[in-house]
């Protein structure tokens, strides 16, 4: 069943102001306290998921969790289990940490190779030997948009080591990395018990590198609920993901979001919508995966804008 009121202060004044509520209503019908049916097999099949969770200073990260299939099995339409202890995640994560302390967590299903996504929030209870429930507050499908096409392989557990390097400024080889990046995922939230997790995708060179603390990213035309930049409306602070799927790596950073709703785009690098958000970053996370990834026929979404 759908929830009746979706959106939260900031999501609806951004609908308002951009004209695009009757759009948003529509649309939320699909949010929901349940997982949709079509779905249940769709998550025990899947390998990679990004998790967003809170830390002790109210600080947003995202985290990503693979795996063989078989890690995450959906119980029914209201849970979801998490089986970590196969090595999905590495244990130097800040989640670790972090839901210890705050167990609201905002999860992400992705399927790159057929461009399908599913958001489910909720709470996760943690079931001893690195195994959670995942119970669900608000699930619902989103669209395919903007998500570069790509198949992979999954190298063995023990093909890498879990190294980890810490700072607050990118180094020039980490910017030329973000520079590089066509896809990468990011946690904000309404409140410190509400989180989302979305994915964001574009050509190479989407994300600009503006100092080494500071980065700009487009706003492209979406589904009109605005659940991320409503979010920094009212809470901006959020936690970024990139993967190198080259290298078999990840760079978490997390930090402050600032919107900026008409900003001259000459290059159309919006897609026409004049919106950008810049992106302070207080802290990085940089460690490898702990398996490597065979990646193939990278097909780019025929929805990014073309700069």
């Amino acid at each position: 069943m759908s929830i009746e009121h979706p959106y939260h202060s900031g999501e609806l004044k951004i609908q308002e102001a951009l004209g695009e509520s009757s759009i948003a209503h529509r649309n939320g019908r699909a949010v929901s306290h349940s997982i949709i049916k079509g779905a249940l097999k769709f998550i025990d099949q899947q390998v990679l998921s990004v998790i967003g969770t809170f830390d002790l200073k109210g600080n947003l990260w995202s985290s990503i969790l693979i795996g063989e299939p078989g890690w995450m099995k959906a119980e029914d339409d209201k849970s979801v289990q998490l089986d970590l202890s196969s090595k999905v995640l590495g244990a130097a994560d800040p989640f670790w940490s972090n839901i210890q302390k705050n167990p609201n967590v905002g999860f992400l299903v992705i399927e790159l190779q057929s461009r399908r996504r599913l958001r489910i929030n909720g709470v996760l209870q943690d079931l001893g030997d690195q195994k959670f429930r995942l119970k669900v507050k608000e699930s619902y499908p989103n669209c395919p948009k903007y998500i570069q096409k790509r198949s992979f392989e999954l190298g063995s557990v023990e093909s890498l080591k879990s190294i980890s390097s810490t700072g607050s400024e990118l180094s020039s080889e980490q910017m030329t990395f973000v520079r590089g990046s066509d896809t990468f995922f990011i946690s904000s939230a309404h409140q410190n018990d509400k989180l989302d997790v979305s994915h964001r995708g574009g050509r190479p060179g989407f994300v600009k590198v503006l100092t080494s603390r500071r980065l700009r990213i487009p706003d492209y035309s979406g589904n009109s609920m605005y659940n991320t930049l409503g979010n920094f409306s009212v809470y901006p602070r959020a936690g970024l993901i990139f993967i190198d799927f080259e290298k078999s790596r990840t760079l978490q950073l997390t930090g402050i979001p600032t919107i900026h709703w008409s900003l001259p785009d000459a290059n159309e690098s919006t897609g026409g919508t004049g919106r950008f958000w810049d992106f302070e970053i207080d802290h990085w996370i940089e460690a490898p995966l702990l398996r490597s990834i065979e990646v193939s026929d990278l097909e780019f979404s025929p929805h990014n804008p073309k700069f």
